[in-house]
């Protein structure tokens, strides 16, 4: 994961790495590559210029990889829709305003299809945690 941030530091964002111990999963890492570019391009896109933090942490039981923002965040109501194909928070189908509606929805399908959950949730903060859960293993 070392040559994501390598490529978003020379794009000039800023990815600050929080890792805590070292986690143990099976995991198909092209799959896993796909969701984490989709969660940080949304993630930069509306930091507003702010870095963007990734986070990990990991019990026995499972792995959680978190990508944390500074933007505005989700309207609670539309936590759950922004997952869906083609929802957009801005109805204009403007690319300057934002893509297609599909970035969310295909992390959501990924990981559905990979047993693993996508936790969208606002920021005490400001901004959004767009968190994956991955069954770990205890070995």
């Amino acid at each position: 994961m070392d040559d994501i941030g390598a490529t978003l530091a020379k794009a000039g964002k800023q990815l600050v790495v929080e890792a805590g111990s070292p986690c143990r999963a099976v995991i198909n890492e092209l799959v896993l590559r796909r969701i984490l570019n989709n969660l940080l391009d949304n993630a930069f896109h509306y930091a507003g210029g702010k870095p963007v933090g990734l986070r990990l942490h990991c019990t026995g039981s499972r792995v959680q990889i978190c990508v944390l923002d500074q933007g505005t965040g989700i309207p609670e109501n539309q936590l759950d829709k922004v997952l869906q194909p083609f929802y957009r928070l801005d109805p204009s189908r403007n690319r300057g305003t934002g893509g297609s509606g599909l970035g969310l929805a295909i992390v959501q399908q990924l990981a559905q299809f990979q047993g693993w959950k996508i936790k969208l949730k606002n920021r005490t903060t400001g901004g959004l945690s767009a968190c994956i859960e991955i069954p770990g293993t205890s070995d």
